[in-house]
């Protein structure tokens, strides 16, 4: 698969998101055994306080094949912007998927060829801590990254999904996007994604 550059992605999306073929590249396909899901840079286990609500999704979707299309799971080389938004949704399995699919493209550059992809705005990757800081542990949060459905695109491509009964529900509480908020290790490893409603401002 060839690698999209920032200079012609926008074109490139133009023209190959009609067809679905767009590409990106990957490094691996990240799956529970290669790259457990992780919450704050600790693995979501039996004793994570996220296991209870998080463990149908972590076992649902233990491949990132799982959370692609029917037509690509058993490709040897799947496209991994074909994702089943429709089957994956979005909770709790939105957030192992793009955990997945983050861990597969294996850095920041392709994880934001993907969100763009997909019409989400991106902001960062901003650090957490100065150059001198020392790390604690490996797997620390050091930089975040968010990505975010707003206006139209949270129209077209969430509140399209939802029911009448959610569509009132977000009028009467001003919910206007959805974002991933992404955290990232100093050297770009992503240890932890939690998914949630914003504001319309």
């Amino acid at each position: 698969m060839v690698a999209l550059s920032e200079s012609t992605l926008e074109d490139t999306w133009e023209h190959c998101r009609p067809n679905r073929n767009c590409v990106i590249e990957f490094s691996h396909l990240a799956n529970q055994a290669t790259d457990p899901y992780m919450s704050s840079g600790y693995v979501v286990d039996e004793n994570s306080n996220k296991w209870r609500s998080h463990r149908r999704s972590i076992r649902k979707f233990s491949d990132v094949r799982d959370c692609l299309v029917r037509s690509e799971q058993s490709k040897e080389n799947p496209n991994l912007l074909l994702v089943d938004w429709d089957r994956v949704r979005f909770d709790h399995a939105a957030e192992v998927c793009v955990f997945r699919i983050a861990r597969s493209l294996g850095d920041v550059g392709p994880l934001k060829d993907w969100f763009d992809y997909h019409g989400f705005s991106v902001n960062g990757p901003n650090r957490s801590f100065s150059e001198s800081y020392k790390l604690e542990f490996e797997t620390q949060l050091m930089q975040t990254l968010s990505a975010k459905w707003s206006g139209e695109e949270f129209k077209a491509q969430y509140m399209a999904r939802k029911s009448l009964l959610f569509h009132t529900f977000a009028n009467a509480y001003g919910i206007g996007g959805y974002a991933f908020n992404i955290r990232l290790t100093k050297d770009n490893r992503i240890v932890s994604i939690d998914a949630s409603w914003t504001g319309k401002h």
